[in-house]
């Protein structure tokens, strides 16, 4: 472990880290390094989800006034980025909360 806290803030030359770390301490700082940088990416992916499904829900508030709690929570289980895109764009050029296909 204080393998990853010295190797995370600093910069050493091949010959300096190979004489001073183990090599499972190395393969461990790659390991925390890859699950930080996809934890990262799923973040932001929930995190776009997460606004595109508020976006929607605020849409057809709007547009609709009061919605039946079941809309809200089939808006909510989404999890398809491209099936949230294509509500919105169905929310916004539906007549009526029935032209919406929820």
């Amino acid at each position: 472990m204080a393998a990853m806290a010295i190797l995370s803030g600093l910069r050493y030359d091949y010959e300096t880290i190979q004489k001073n770390f183990k090599e499972e301490d190395l393969l461990a700082c790659i390991d925390v390094q890859n699950a930080l940088k996809n934890g990262r990416a799923e973040g932001i992916k929930e995190g776009e989800s997460r606004g595109k499904r508020q976006g929607t829900l605020m849409l057809l508030q709007h547009r609709f006034e009061t919605l039946p709690e079941h809309i809200t929570e089939t808006v909510n289980g989404i999890e398809s980025q491209t099936e949230l895109d294509a509500l919105f764009d169905a929310a916004l050029n539906a007549e009526t909360l029935e032209d919406v296909p929820l």
